[in-house]
């Protein structure tokens, strides 16, 4: 089965004052981030394209989820990894593709 249409990786990430310093230090935002993926062409059926549109999803929540700043707290690093793992699972939720979603559960558990 081949995907002919674009994913948008969406995410509503509690984002901490360092990522937006205009904020109070113990105040959070919403925010919704998007990034376009493309799966066009890809054969969601198959474990090697279904395997790199999960890469493409995982790099997209990476951009979607970064911190401004060089260094971050821990705080900061929890909270960037729960929005990548929201943001990866909400991706793969939309596509609704059998083996993507075994490859994300393979992932996500390590």
């Amino acid at each position: 089965m081949t995907f002919s249409k674009s994913l948008t990786v969406s995410v509503i990430a509690a984002t901490a004052c360092a990522l937006l310093p205009a904020m109070a230090a113990t105040e959070f935002d919403q925010q919704k981030k998007q990034i376009e993926v493309s799966i066009q062409g890809y054969d969601l059926t198959n474990a090697a394209d279904a395997s790199e549109v999960f890469q493409m999803i995982s790099t997209a929540s990476k951009r979607v989820c970064k911190t401004a700043g060089v260094r971050e707290t821990l705080r900061e690093r929890v909270l960037q990894n729960k929005c990548r793992a929201d943001a990866i699972i909400s991706a793969v939720a939309s596509i609704d593709a059998p083996e993507l979603t075994e490859i994300m559960h393979g992932n996500l558990k390590d």
